[in-house]
């Protein structure tokens, strides 16, 4: 659900700009719980999303989902099949998903050192 929404958003040329997995929460709904997705008061629109905004939200979502425990490559490709299929400009885009990865690593560096230097 969570690649649905993110490959619908950017595929209607919106990005979030701070896309962390804390920002995607399940409420409650009858017998099948909704994700919602918070704090948007940064996010941007325009009619083409550019390759630097989609890397860095899926960076900022894959590193911080990868804090704690890195999803296992079924889960990628679980993600990214959902992602793709909501957007269709990003089908079988290798590049795209190399890009993410890359940011991805550098973020979570980032953020590993920040937090050893707090504590």
């Amino acid at each position: 659900e969570t690649g649905r929404m993110v490959g619908a958003r950017h595929g209607a040329g919106s990005n979030h700009r701070d896309l962390y997995l804390v920002h995607f929460h399940v409420r409650p709904s009858g017998d099948k719980p909704r994700l919602v997705l918070l704090d948007l008061h940064r996010a941007q629109t325009r009619d083409r999303l550019p390759h630097r905004w989609r890397v860095k939200d899926l960076a900022g979502l894959l590193a911080s989902a990868s804090a704690r425990r890195r999803p296992s490559r079924p889960d990628l490709a679980r993600f990214a099949r959902a992602y793709a299929a909501a957007d269709l400009t990003v089908r079988d885009d290798a590049a795209l998903w190399r890009a993410v990865e890359d940011r991805a690593a550098q973020d979570l560096e980032r953020l590993r050192t920040l937090e050893s230097r707090s504590g």
